[in-house]
């Protein structure tokens, strides 16, 4: 392997690549690597799994599509903590009635120390 020929193809394809984070795709290797996945990662990075076909760059379809995946499932993680954020308790009526008493009883304690 020509290391130089290897860096240089690095650079020519990260050249290539716009913005801070490109989306590939992951092919099938050798030694085990699944064929579909999809991530995001740095033009330099995505350029080595290019070089290395470990990888393919996503289509603007695909890229659109993940996008896509992405802001639905950050808006699904943000209604869940929301959803874990309101807490709603029920009380009986009694219940309603013996903390409003503890409440007066205990600003009258309070008036009468002063």
């Amino acid at each position: 392997m020509d290391v130089k020929a290897y860096y240089r193809r690095i650079r020519e394809i990260e050249a290539s690549l716009p913005g801070e984070d490109v989306l590939v795709v992951s092919l099938a290797t050798p030694d085990g690597g699944r064929e579909g996945l999809r991530v995001e990662v740095s033009p330099f990075e995505a350029a080595r799994l290019v070089v290395e076909d470990r990888a393919r760059l996503a289509t603007k379809e695909e890229a659109a599509a993940w996008k896509e995946e992405q802001r639905a499932l950050l808006q699904a993680r943000q209604k869940a903590e929301i959803r874990q954020r309101v807490q709603v308790h029920v009380m009986s009526e009694e219940d309603l009635q013996t903390l409003k008493t503890a409440s007066r009883s205990g600003k009258k304690s309070r008036e009468g120390d002063n």
